[in-house]
């Protein structure tokens, strides 16, 4: 008798410590999906700050090639 009087305890205290931790699960879900949106969103403007700076680099070698042509063709026209 006094073990399955223990046993309903013992499963009792199962129970509820499942229905704390479901309720504490339920209440960091919501912070979780928050910090996993932050660190998305930091991620993204880390990879749109890289894509910016690939694109003044981009930018920069064409201009520089542009300049390079553009001077060699003014050369040439002064030489004449």
């Amino acid at each position: 008798m006094l073990a399955s009087v223990l046993c309903v305890k013992a499963s009792s205290a199962v129970v509820d410590v499942y229905s704390l931790l479901a309720r504490t699960r339920e209440l960091a879900e919501s912070p979780l999906r928050a910090a996993q949106a932050y660190e998305n969103t930091a991620r993204a403007i880390y990879e749109a700050e890289q894509a910016a700076i690939a694109a003044v680099n981009a930018s920069e070698a064409a201009y520089d090639k542009v300049s390079l042509v553009h001077s060699d063709h003014l050369s040439t026209v002064l030489l004449i």
